[in-house]
């Protein structure tokens, strides 16, 4: 959206040669207008400086007067910037101190995603070695059972070849075709 118009101002005659309004021409839209408060002590700062300025005796007339009264507003000028500075410090210390915490918040989150994966990735691990680990024991433990019924056989069909060769009817010397 444009700017509002704001008409050039043009001088005034009559009774007072330097109106307040047009000590507030650099206020435009965007840049001072709308008035927010920081522009509203302006003007009040303004307006106490040029009431200070009227009060001040002539420089001819009354030198130390003038001298310590302007000492005097310079002090106090240079006290109000001194705290509008300390201020502004505060509020950019207050905004590194928020970025400061979010960042250490989202450290803190990444930290814990990462330990939490850790420990998923070492329970994962220790799962899959048990596992490992229970299928060995039951494949040795079918082993041991297939052996312990084997011994019992074994014994019974054991083959004696003394006896084989000393029996002339045995399949050594007489072999059956069939079976």
């Amino acid at each position: 959206q444009t700017d509002p118009f704001t008409p050039d101002i043009a001088g005034i005659r009559g009774e007072n040669e330097n109106p307040e309004l047009l000590q507030l021409r650099e206020l435009v839209w965007g840049r001072g207008l709308p008035a927010g408060v920081a522009e509203i002590e302006m003007i009040e700062r303004a307006r106490k400086r040029r009431a200070f300025e009227a009060s001040l005796p002539d420089i001819q007339d009354d030198p130390e007067t003038w001298k310590s009264m302007m000492e005097m507003q310079q002090m106090e000028e240079m006290a109000r910037r001194e705290t509008e500075i300390q201020a502004l410090q505060e509020q950019r210390l207050e905004v590194i101190k928020e970025a400061l915490q979010a960042r250490d918040k989202e450290t803190r989150f990444v930290n814990e995603q990462r330990m939490e994966e850790l420990k998923d990735r070492a329970a994962a691990a220790v799962e899959a070695h048990s596992a490992k680990i229970h299928h060995e024991r039951v494949r040795e433990l079918r082993k041991i059972a297939k052996a312990r019924q084997n011994v019992g056989a074994s014994s019974a069909a054991k083959r004696d070849i003394i006896s084989e060769y000393a029996n002339y009817a045995s399949k050594t010397y007489a072999p059956i075709k069939r079976e």
